[in-house]
């Protein structure tokens, strides 16, 4: 008896590794599983976050910095759309962005947005509408654009690398780029169309100017003129 009662121990020892064992494999499988997934989705890591800057076409292009902030070039980033598009915010250039930074759990936000869907609208392809979604699910996301029929370009940046890098404090932030990926104005807080249609269009009208500008310089000296930049620099001041 005695000897028996010392095997008990060993009979459980072994249960218990034989119970650790199974554990493990099932641990195993379940993270290939999880890695095979990644690897065979819409978007493979690391394709998708910040990404190298890409010098815009104007003169003096190379003082510029990247920052979150009027004057410098807005961080270049790629991200996964609601629609599972991979969209880049330098291929955008060439038109005026109106980027917002969202969250579903923002009250204000979710009030701002059906109004941004109006001016998008309004504007039609004049300007680049975006909103990113700042942490939430892409299931979540994709529920409130469909239920509140919002049809611009919605991004994911649900690891919120993104949103740090352009500083967001508050929801929602608005940053207004323009054709060339230069930040003219950063508004945090909601905004009302108005003052949405205000930003659009002086980036519109600063555009139009400089290309009026750069027109009648270059009839009359055959070059574009460098004062194109300064022009630019003026206007994100106003």
């Amino acid at each position: 008896m005695p000897e028996s009662r010392r095997n008990r121990p060993l009979r459980r020892s072994g249960t218990a590794s034989s119970v650790a064992v199974i554990v493990l494999v099932i641990a195993v499988a379940i993270g290939i599983g999880v890695w095979q997934d990644r690897e065979t989705g819409p978007v493979a890591p690391g394709e998708v976050g910040l990404i190298d800057q890409v010098a815009p076409d104007v003169p003096d292009a190379e003082t510029l910095s990247t920052a979150p902030e009027a004057g410098a070039l807005a961080p270049n980033f790629r991200l996964e759309t609601v629609g599972g598009e991979v969209l880049e915010l330098s291929d955008l250039r060439g038109t005026p962005i109106f980027l917002n930074f969202w969250a579903t759990w923002c009250f204000f936000c979710l009030t701002e947005m059906p109004a941004m869907q109006v001016v998008a609208d309004e504007y039609g392809d004049q300007v680049v509408v975006m909103g990113v979604n700042a942490g939430d699910s892409p299931e979540d996301a994709r529920t409130y654009a469909s239920n509140f029929d919002i049809r611009y370009t919605l991004a994911l940046d649900t690891q919120l690398e993104i949103t740090e890098a352009y500083s967001v404090r508050q929801m929602p932030t608005s940053v207004f780029i323009d054709e060339h990926g230069v930040i003219a104005d950063v508004i945090y807080g909601v905004l009302v169309p108005d003052q949405m249609r205000e930003n659009i269009d002086a980036m519109l009208d600063a555009d139009a100017a400089r290309a009026e500008l750069s027109a009648g310089m270059s009839q009359r000296t055959g070059i574009a003129p460098l004062a194109a930049a300064t022009t630019r620099r003026l206007c994100w001041s106003a």
